[in-house]
């Protein structure tokens, strides 16, 4: 079922990728540094500190400010919470732990996953879902799920060895050490196949009831609900290949490979994603001159790009779409 447009609360997902120890593209290391919620986003500046922006009046998922005893890598915002791994560095007091921010009526959000949670667990990677479950990789290569198990989105313990993981509204699909890909929860749409092999894969991202894949060769291609052309995949023949891929409610969007623009196809009600034009020429969006995109997130109605200088040094975000305060 669709929701109106005009209610931008809605069910999403927002996973970037990133440079961090559990997606390679093209041999380099992806984390997430910035992360689009359904109405709000959350970055990682260069202290390592968390920062927000946008709504949080009804849950908190969205705090102006946060900080760790250590430095955040990676963050996931979701409709109405948000959760970030702290770096494994054995002199913080926090390493390899994750903090959430936000709803918690499903214990999708506890304020700190701890070794006294999970003894053994060091955390990698932390995906946020909107229908309130969350999914973390452990350090074994094990995913860990808590918070609604609706649809089997949450089932516990998945085992790996994963890379990366990627939370959808009841469907989580994660990418295994051997590139192939593993998917669990709501299938309605067949936004998640139980196995998707080939050996050839890169990064996977699981939106509102749609999912993408990145290929080797910088291909992207997208399944499930297609109800505003979110799956209709432009050709690398008019686009250039993809270095990152992140699947949103009703829209998806591809950094390109040289780090330079962003592609985006699917509903552009509010701008969020720059349509093509009757000649197939789609449109990019470009960073500022002498900067370069390090990573990209879709939420509901907007999306943004994690800007940097040519040295990757954090400059600012850039977002375009629905906007109060995001």
């Amino acid at each position: 079922m669709k929701y109106p447009k005009h209610q931008i609360i809605q069910f999403l997902v927002c996973i970037i990728i990133l440079e961090c120890s559990f997606t390679f593209v093209n041999g380099v290391a992806h984390e997430e540094a910035i992360s689009c919620g359904s109405s709000h986003t959350c970055y990682i500046d260069t202290n390592g500190d968390l920062n927000c922006q946008g709504e949080n009046e009804s849950y908190e998922q969205a705090p102006l400010k946060a900080t760790a005893q250590g430095s955040f890598i990676q963050v996931s915002s979701a409709m109405t919470h948000t959760c970030a791994v702290v770096e494994n560095d054995p002199s913080a007091v926090e390493a390899g732990m994750v903090r959430c921010w936000g709803k918690n009526d499903n214990q999708e959000a506890p304020f700190r996953k701890t070794r006294s949670d999970h003894p053994i667990t060091i955390y990698e990677q932390v995906t946020a879902g909107p229908g309130g479950h969350t999914c973390g990789l452990v350090s074994n290569g094990n995913v860990e799920c808590w918070g609604s198990n609706f649809a089997g989105a949450a089932p516990g313990t998945i085992s790996g060895p994963f890379s990366q993981v990627s939370a959808g509204t009841y469907h989580t699909c994660g990418l295994l050490s051997n590139n192939n890909v593993k998917c669990w929860g709501s299938n309605w749409f067949g936004q998640a196949p139980p196995s998707i092999e080939g050996g050839n894969h890169l990064q996977v991202s699981s939106g509102f009831h749609h999912s993408c894949v990145l290929y080797v060769n910088g291909s992207v291609f997208c399944f499930g609900e297609n109800n505003e052309q979110q799956c209709d995949t432009p050709p690398v023949t008019d686009t250039g290949t993809y270095e990152q891929i992140t699947a949103s409610e009703y829209h998806t969007c591809a950094l390109k490979s040289d780090l330079l623009g962003v592609v985006c196809w699917g509903d552009n009600t509010y701008g969020q994603a720059p349509e093509a034009n009757s000649t197939n020429s789609y449109t990019s969006v470009l960073p500022p001159a002498g900067h370069k995109f390090k990573s990209i997130s879709g939420g509901a109605t907007h999306s943004c790009a994690y800007v940097t200088d040519l040295s990757d040094v954090f400059v600012r975000k850039q977002c375009w779409g629905w906007n109060t305060s995001e």
